[in-house]
């Protein structure tokens, strides 16, 4: 996770419990976008006031499930989908950026 102090950037790990803090526990208020395997929610960080952004997976706390498809091939063509998506995710190193929990 990053969190800016000035002009520089800190990269520090946030808990769930302060995402959720600074989420207003995932608020539908709080959502900028969703899609396929999750929301963005707007977060503001409660010490130092500035926001930062938060994909929450779907399946997590305040993830809605998908229907998932009947056809075979669309499942394993959303299974490897998803697969990508949290690999990229799980690479990003910013310090603006939330690091996958």
């Amino acid at each position: 996770a990053g969190v800016l102090n000035g002009d520089t950037a800190v990269s520090v790990e946030l808990s769930l419990a302060y995402l959720e803090l600074c989420t207003q526990s995932f608020s539908e208020s709080r959502k900028l976008g969703q899609g396929a395997f999750g929301a963005v929610y707007r977060a503001v960080d409660t010490k130092a006031g500035h926001a930062f952004a938060v994909k929450l997976l779907v399946g997590g706390e305040g993830g809605q499930t998908p229907r998932p498809p009947t056809d075979p091939e669309e499942r394993e063509a959303l299974r490897k989908s998803a697969r990508r998506e949290i690999a990229v995710l799980s690479c990003f190193k910013h310090p603006h950026i939330v690091r996958l929990l």
